[in-house]
């Protein structure tokens, strides 16, 4: 019998009702050490633009469940692109503007020990190089239904 390679995907969102989602990519550099000039020249272009040579990350996308609309409203990479790092901020706090004042907190502070968390673990990790990593963060969006 052949063997046959699998990617199997999981749907982080399906125990979300309203899941409000902010897709990052992390890193300044975007290419491994084979990638060839066109794609280099394409990545460092694209790093140079954004908020990935200041800040280390981009948003690639967001959906946020507005609660007096009763809908998502969301946002691709070219919005993400278009942030510099006084917007970044920005956004992030229109991200988790969906919780009242004290789960607001509460979300950032569960966020920051879960990256604080895999910052430890890929800090340990020296014989590995991440290019283009991406981070998803993701909340239960109407925490009244």
């Amino acid at each position: 019998m052949k063997e046959q390679k699998f990617i199997l995907l999981e749907n982080l969102t399906s125990d979300f009702e309203y899941p409000c989602i902010m897709d990052l990519k992390m890193g300044t550099r975007l290419h491994d050490d084979h990638a060839t000039q066109t794609k280099i020249q394409s990545h460092e272009s694209k790093v140079n633009e954004t908020t990935s040579r200041a800040l280390g990350l981009r948003v690639t996308g967001i959906q946020i469940y507005d609660k007096e609309l009763d809908k998502f409203i969301c946002y691709n990479k070219y919005y993400g692109r278009k942030l510099t790092p006084e917007t970044f901020r920005s956004t992030l706090k229109m991200f988790i503007s969906n919780e009242n004042f004290y789960n607001q907190h509460k979300l950032l502070d569960k966020m920051i020990e879960r990256l604080q968390k895999l910052r430890t673990i890929i800090v340990g990790l020296d014989s590995f190089r991440f290019y283009t990593s991406s981070l998803l963060l993701i909340y239960e969006g109407n925490t009244c239904h």
